[in-house]
């Protein structure tokens, strides 16, 4: 430190020098930031209502030029006071070139700095339209604005640690060959919770799971992921209750629990453990169940997204499978101790696609979707657009869940679906738990749900375990209606989308 330097004089060069980093860093860093603010920094005090003649408040040209960079350059000569030089010309502070005769500007660094501080944030206005769009973007898009902590750690981890935050809203494609709807190949992308770079979504092929919907995929291991650290959360914690809901619903489901005597004289080791594993089955059940509840939903109208064709996706012939498949894919790769969230994700989606049978192209994926034009659904775009194929088996009568093929796939002679258990909540009972789950509808359609399981009583919660078989079996008859007979649940045909709902 020079001999003359006074400690705070140092300090508020140094703060300058870091403002000035920033602002070549963020452009508009320097013109969002008040003037006072800028003032406050150089004084090292908080009073800015008059000025200071104190020779350790006046403040070095060398600690002043770095907060407006672009706009005043120093030279290796000694300034006059209110005069900086610009490639060797006298120019006043606020950058404006001093005339000859033109007398010195006397008005002080601080009136001149509030000038050109007030000059820059003009300017800056124009971004901040730019700016307030991109604050609204981004976490629209899901991206997360700081980075998850969980992440960079084994997958393992996520269960015990949780994530910063829920996982972010995606929206899904029709397995339809229309404009706007991608297909992929066999190259998925890597998995990413909060954003969507180096992902891909769209609708892929399998020879033995038929059409998947990768965005429905994601959704289901993220949410599975972020329940099951929800409630290890909640079981540590001893907690009664809680409740959970997705962004793209109203409903709100709510979970009691009940805990085993002598539960609290159990080891902190000992406890962890169960959690560990009451969570794991906790977890995908009420994803599976939310998503489910949201296909029942749209079926009897409701919009997350206010268009009309809504209702053609609700329970359309590759949703429910793809969910399930997600559900699945997030408990293994919750197990996963060695690689991080998202990679052991990415890992666990390409050897689940490879056991399937995924065909290597999205051209494959199109074609298998373009030969049941006309059969399973109508239209060329995307509001002119009918489903006639649905697929309402969850799982309700056997416990199984069989996915819908394309028949006569070149790429997959003699083919066979795959079916796959639903998660159940049979490990509840080795530890002597118990749950109770309720949904809570709240959207504008609830009465019609309401009245096919209550009638005219006026109760307002559904019981998933008691209550989906019913609501089911009505959407199965009102689809008969509709489409015909061979969805009728009492009908026993040989393809999964008609198996009867267990009522």
């Amino acid at each position: 430190m020079a001999p003359h330097a006074r400690p705070a004089t140092v300090r508020r060069r140094l703060a300058c020098r870091a403002m000035w980093m920033i602002g070549r860093l963020i452009p508009q860093t320097s013109g969002l930031i008040p003037a006072e603010v800028w003032l406050c920094i150089l004084r090292g005090s908080s009073n800015l209502s008059g000025p200071s003649n104190s020779p350790g408040d006046r403040i070095p040209f060398r600690a002043v030029y770095p907060i407006i960079p672009g706009r005043v350059t120093p030279h290796r000569k000694k300034p006059t006071h209110g005069v900086t030089w610009f490639y060797g010309r006298p120019r006043n502070i606020v950058g404006r070139t001093r005339k000859a005769g033109e007398p010195e500007d006397h008005r002080g660094w601080q009136g001149m700095m509030r000038e050109t501080m007030k000059e820059t944030s003009y300017r800056t206005l124009g971004r901040l339209p730019i700016l307030g769009l991109l604050a609204l973007v981004l976490p629209a898009a899901g991206c997360g604005i700081l980075p998850d902590r969980t992440l960079s750690g084994p997958a393992s981890q996520v269960i015990r640690e949780g994530f910063d935050g829920i996982p972010r809203t995606r929206y899904g494609c029709y397995a339809a060959a229309i404009p706007g709807m991608t297909f992929l190949g066999s190259k998925l992308g890597s998995h990413n919770y909060h954003g969507p770079f180096f992902e891909k979504d769209g609708i892929a092929y399998t020879c033995r799971g038929g059409h998947i919907d990768i965005t429905h995929l994601r959704i289901g291991i993220d949410w599975t992921a972020y329940l099951v650290a929800e409630s290890y959360r909640h079981l540590m914690r001893n907690d009664p209750s809680f409740s959970c809901k997705m962004p793209v619903d109203r409903s709100r489901t709510h979970v009691h629990i009940t805990y085993p005597f002598g539960w609290d004289c159990l080891s902190e080791e000992d406890r962890s453990a169960i959690a560990e594993r009451i969570a794991l089955a906790l977890g995908p059940y009420l994803t599976f169940t939310m998503v489910s509840w949201h296909e029942i939903t749209t079926w009897y109208g409701y919009k997350c997204i206010g268009l009309p064709v809504e209702y053609d996706s609700a329970f359309s012939w590759e949703d429910s499978y793809s969910n399930l498949l997600g559900t699945m894919i997030a408990v293994r790769a919750l197990q996963d101790a060695e690689h991080s969230y998202n990679k052991a994700v990415t890992i666990a989606i390409d050897e689940e696609m490879q056991r399937l049978g995924v065909l290597p192209s999205a051209g494959q994926a199109r074609l298998a979707s373009k030969s049941m034009k006309g059969q399973w659904y109508t239209g060329i775009f995307l509001l002119l657009f009918d489903m006639k194929k649905r697929n309402f088996d969850i799982g309700l009568d056997d416990g199984d869940m069989t996915p819908t093929l394309v028949p006569h796939v070149p790429q997959c002679p003699r083919a066979e679906p795959q079916s796959y258990p639903v998660p159940t909540l049979d490990v509840l009972a080795e530890y002597g738990f118990s749950v109770t789950i309720e949904i809570e509808p709240r959207e504008w359609e609830k009465d019609k749900i309401l009245r096919v399981v209550f009638g005219n009583d006026p109760q307002k919660r559904i019981n998933p375990q008691t209550h989906l078989a019913i609501i089911m079996d009505h959407i199965q008859q009102e689809a008969a209606a509709k489409y015909g007979p061979e969805y009728n649940p009492g009908n026993r045909l040989h393809e999964p989308q008609y198996v009867q709902t267990g009522r």
